[in-house]
């Protein structure tokens, strides 16, 4: 399968889906509107099937994997009514995954033999998995997403500019694994809720068995 049809068959499926009402739990513990995100998704996927690109030589700018995701990510910013603290936390954690996805790129180009996996299967398990451990909040992914797939690709790509004389940013592989991505994030989220929470109450009920164990043995006393 080409480049590129992934993300406009995952883009359909989200339209579909948030358009008949089932992702309106998620979209509420996101605090988003289900017709703010059909406009979104929409927006992609006009511009990812009309391949609308800018051209800033020596950059190849795709609307659909670079400047749209940016304003995604800009929106979740400029709406994140977080701490101070949350904030500092949230854009180093964007930090830690650019550097990791460029590394990890880079890695795998010049010493293609240490792949363990196909790339396409260890690049998305690999982003997933960090923006789990740095992040709770499903719009916290998003913001990951959004903001640090376009960004470490265009890190990357203007990084062989001597070479190919010439970068495509948000390219068809970055949409690929952009919306791969947001889909598998989408999916797991659940779980990794309801993991969290068994986790928080496990730790509660054990802590309350063992005050309960320190008091018995104080009153023995």
């Amino acid at each position: 399968m080409n480049d590129g049809i992934v993300a406009l068959l995952l883009q359909w499926l989200f339209l579909c889906i948030v358009w008949m009402g089932l992702a309106d739990r998620l979209l509420a513990k996101m605090k988003v509107k289900r017709s703010t995100v059909l406009v979104i998704v929409t927006c992609f996927l006009l511009t990812g099937f009309a391949e609308w690109k800018l051209y800033f030589y020596p950059a190849i700018v795709n609307v659909s994997g670079f400047l749209l995701p940016l304003a995604v990510a800009a929106l979740i910013w400029s709406g994140n009514s977080s701490s101070l603290q949350e904030r500092s936390r949230l854009f180093l954690g964007a930090l830690i995954l650019i550097f990791s996805l460029v590394f990890l790129r880079k890695i795998i180009f010049w010493n293609p033999v240490l792949l363990l996996l196909d790339e396409k299967i260890l690049i998305p398990l690999i982003t997933i998995s960090l923006c789990f451990f740095l992040a709770r909040h499903l719009l916290h992914h998003v913001f990951y997403l959004t903001a640090v797939l376009p960004i470490s690709d265009a890190i990357y790509q203007l990084s062989f500019v001597s070479l190919t004389n010439q970068a495509s940013m948000g390219g068809a592989y970055l949409q690929d694994l952009l919306w791969v991505c947001i889909a598998a994030v989408a999916v797991l989220y659940p779980v990794f809720s309801l993991a969290m929470n068994g986790g928080a109450r496990g730790y509660q009920f054990v802590s309350m068995i063992v005050r309960k164990i320190i008091n018995q043995k104080q009153t023995g006393e």
